[in-house]
């Protein structure tokens, strides 16, 4: 009898509990003070440099006391700290819809094009004055504007401004760390991202980006900890990626393949968002590529088959996936398969470099429009489905009524599309300049005798 007892009272006391617990959370929802509360959690988390922190928080905010102004502001800071353009602008529409009228909408727009390196927004915004976001915003967005216009005077003008606001933001070491990172001074960058490690133990950028460039310089085992120190973060799927890599790279394949076995295969467009928010360029499927090498290597090659095709089958690009294709196919005794996928591997080598070629003369002189072009249609046939749209759209700026232009981007946006239809918007708006502009072409032809 006592025990039974004592299990009543104890289902007593938790049901008690339960219901205190619910009252305190109907009257801080009933005077919006809980929504104050998440919101001012949220903000800490953008100064401690943890974006994911204030998703989170809002998050809660959003599914147990609904949204507000101030909830999306936040958002859209948080995903301007991850440089996640397109999630910056999807908050800002929804900002606008509530509230037609909101100053902040504009500011962060404003940002958005900064970040992606539109200077002519960024005096005005300054010369405004404005002090509805925190300053620390103004200067992200400007120091992203200039590592994307390669402006070293105007970036040390930045940082050093940043540093008279607040020198204790490990961002501003992780941005000297990134010039010296484009710059290719490898030693200087790490020393850079390590002193911001060190100011901002929440900031995981910087030791994101030490671990890749520790294992560009070959240095595996201290990239292989710096990936370690990133499971159980916010980084942890990546990191455990690139973890395994460092570790088949040290010839160990069998714990390397230990670190990525029975995880899910995720999506590309997840990938893509995950190294994005690490500032780190990936096209196409990273898990199935570090996989397959390193099943490659254990000798399974009927499962490496798989993921190497995986790979091809959304970045045909991919040279290293391709060569170990080759290598499986020899090794199950397949030649004429792996004769025709060497064809293929041979032709992209010529591709790429033609295209080095030409970026060597348009770094001389780029202003040949013929040559861009081609050199843009390289990169998206051989190497790289980014850097050709990149190109791709700084030619349209330059010509913008040259059908062959918007026909390559049409191509460009289609497959970026395989990953999220909304680049299909996109993709039509490009064809239908296209056949615009083809039709302007030929009407003068079509009128001549």
């Amino acid at each position: 009898m006592p025990v039974a007892n004592s299990k009543s009272s104890s289902r007593i006391r938790k049901r008690v509990s339960i219901g205190i617990l619910a009252f305190f959370i109907a009257l801080l929802w009933f005077f919006g003070t809980a929504n104050s509360w998440c919101e001012y959690f949220a903000n800490r988390s953008l100064d401690t440099r943890s974006p994911s922190s204030t998703l989170r928080w809002l998050q809660f905010e959003r599914s147990w006391f609904g949204t507000t102004n101030q909830s999306l502001v936040l958002e859209a800071r948080a995903y301007l700290q991850y440089g996640e353009t397109a999630s910056v602008l999807q908050s800002v529409r929804s900002l606008r819809n509530r509230d037609p009228s909101n100053e902040l909408a504009d500011i962060l727009d404003n940002l958005v094009s900064i970040q992606l390196g539109d200077r002519s927004r960024l005096a005005p915004l300054i010369a405004s004055g404005s002090n509805k976001l925190p300053l620390v915003d103004v200067f992200e967005a400007s120091a992203r504007c200039h590592l994307f216009n390669s402006d070293e005077n105007s970036l040390a003008a930045t940082l050093e401004h940043w540093t008279q606001f607040n020198p204790n933001d490990p961002a501003i070491a992780y941005y000297k760390g990134r010039w010296d990172e484009i710059s290719d001074r490898f030693e200087s960058a790490i020393s850079h991202f390590l002193g911001s490690k060190t100011q901002g133990p929440l900031f995981l950028k910087p030791r994101f980006r030490r671990g890749i460039l520790l294992r560009e310089l070959r240095r595996f085992e201290e990239a292989f900890q710096e990936f370690e120190s990133l499971i159980g973060t916010d980084f942890e799927i990546t990191a455990a990626v690139e973890a395994a890599h460092c570790l088949h790279m040290m010839g160990d394949s069998k714990a390397a393949w230990s670190k990525i076995q029975g995880k899910p295969d995720f999506s590309i467009l997840f990938q893509t968002q995950q190294y994005r928010r690490a500032d780190q360029f990936v096209e196409g499927n990273r898990f199935a590529l570090v996989g397959g090498g390193i099943l490659e290597s254990l000798g399974r090659y009927d499962e490496a088959l798989v993921l190497l095709r995986r790979v091809l089958a959304t970045n045909h690009r991919d040279s290293q996936a391709r060569a170990l294709l080759i290598s499986c196919l020899n090794r199950l005794g397949k030649p004429d398969e792996a004769s025709e996928e060497s064809k293929i591997l041979a032709e992209m080598a010529s591709g790429k470099l033609e295209s080095k070629n030409l970026a060597e003369q348009l770094d001389v002189d780029g202003t040949d429009y013929a040559k861009r072009l081609r050199y843009a249609e390289l990169l998206f046939r051989y190497k790289s489905l980014g850097e050709s749209q990149f190109e791709a759209e700084k030619l349209l700026k330059d010509f913008p009524n040259k059908a062959e232009i918007h026909r390559l981007l049409t191509q460009i946006y289609r497959e970026h599309a395989r990953d999220s239809a909304d680049w299909n918007v996109r993709a039509d708006e490009q064809e239908r300049m296209t056949f615009k502009l083809e039709a302007q072409n030929q009407a003068p032809k079509q009128s001549s005798p």
